[in-house]
């Protein structure tokens, strides 16, 4: 019982394959990103926090998006092999992904009383890296194939920013001495490398003949912060320029899913060697 469930990778020995299939597979992914307010960075004695991700500033709150769907998809690649027999599959692969930032600031003027919401997004992007182990399951039809899937790898972060990515301007008083200048989301281009673990499944479409395509669901979790930005605000009180900053982060951490295909480069069948 205690080698059913031991780690998937130690459970696909080439060796123990009588045939087997060399493939690359490329992929599309979609992503539902978490991310949080790192409270240690909160730099003016005003500024309240209110769990999960409401931050009272002077002059009106605002918010950070805890869950972010990512709007574009990014791509991937994986090289491995198959077991004809079993249906196990061992990889390495390679994924563009992106980590995600949202805000919504709400204040209102002093002169007439207009009421303001303000959205910002960014979405710095990262690579992953990592190795692949999937350990197909029982299926009550025969036009679908059902792997449990597990990796380790690395997330990397290598993007410089010369610019601010996310920013609007105002001229608004929110009191009779405070004037609101900007508010801006600027990255950090600090680079960095993170531990992440995958679990998850996959879906093999098919039909009588041949392979369709994948669709795979996972969860990501990371292990350390892989990026940040810097919510700021930027005021004029007296004619003193002032800033409020606000640190987010992320870990990379989120919910995928992919679409994928298979394509097979080789083939050996060891069975058939004398």
């Amino acid at each position: 019982m205690k080698k059913r469930f031991t780690f998937l990778l130690f459970s696909l020995h080439l060796t123990a394959f009588t045939q087997f299939q060399i493939f690359i597979e490329p992929c599309y992914i979609t992503k539902f990103n978490f991310s949080r307010v790192d409270r240690n960075s909160l730099n003016n004695d005003l500024i309240y926090f209110i769990p999960p991700q409401f931050v009272y500033t002077p002059g009106f709150p605002s918010h950070s998006s805890r869950f972010v769907r990512l709007p574009s998809f990014d791509y991937g690649v994986k090289i491995g092999v198959k077991s004809m027999q079993s249906g196990n599959v061992f990889s390495v692969s390679y994924n563009r992904d992106k980590v995600s930032y949202k805000t919504r600031s709400y204040f209102r003027s002093y002169d007439d009383l207009s009421l303001y919401g303000l959205g910002l997004y960014l979405e710095p992007q990262i690579h992953r890296i990592s190795l692949n182990a999937a350990k197909q399951i029982k299926s009550k039809t025969q036009f679908l194939d059902m792997r449990v899937s597990g990796s380790f790898g690395l997330m990397l972060f290598r993007n410089p920013y010369e610019r601010i990515d996310a920013v609007e301007r105002f001229d608004v008083y929110l009191t009779p001495e405070t004037r609101l200048d900007s508010i801006f989301l600027q990255p950090n281009p600090t680079f960095k490398t993170a531990p992440f673990a995958k679990i998850g499944f996959e879906v093999d479409f098919k039909t009588k003949k041949s392979y369709l395509f994948s669709l795979n669901a996972y969860f990501i979790q990371g292990f350390s912060e892989i990026n940040s930005v810097y919510f700021r605000q930027h005021y004029t009180t007296f004619g003193v320029q002032e800033v409020n900053t606000i640190r987010l982060m992320s870990r990379g951490s989120g919910f995928y899913f992919e679409i994928s295909r298979r394509i097979g480069v080789y083939t050996i069948n060891k069975a058939k060697k004398s």
